[in-house]
């Protein structure tokens, strides 16, 4: 199984509710910053593979907040 995020092509969407813009940077709110080198900042890349965001855009949910639990398992994780 491999862990490599899949670009998005041109026609594909990253639509989340969690993303906003600012400063000219592609922002998510649900990103946790703790430590010295952690950022908010994202990527198209990151918003595509996102599942918060799959769960967005395949059926519409958009939470009001973003309490977002990632459950490692082995062979990959679950929201």
């Amino acid at each position: 199984m491999s862990n490599q995020l899949i670009e998005p092509k041109e026609n594909d969407s990253i639509d989340c509710h969690l993303q906003q813009v600012g400063m000219g940077s592609l922002i998510c709110r649900a990103a946790r910053q703790t430590g010295d080198k952690t950022t908010n900042e994202v990527s198209p890349t990151i918003c595509f593979n996102c599942d918060a965001g799959k769960v967005y855009r395949d059926v519409g949910c958009d939470a009001i907040l973003p309490k977002i639990r990632i459950y490692p398992y082995m062979g990959g994780s679950s929201f």
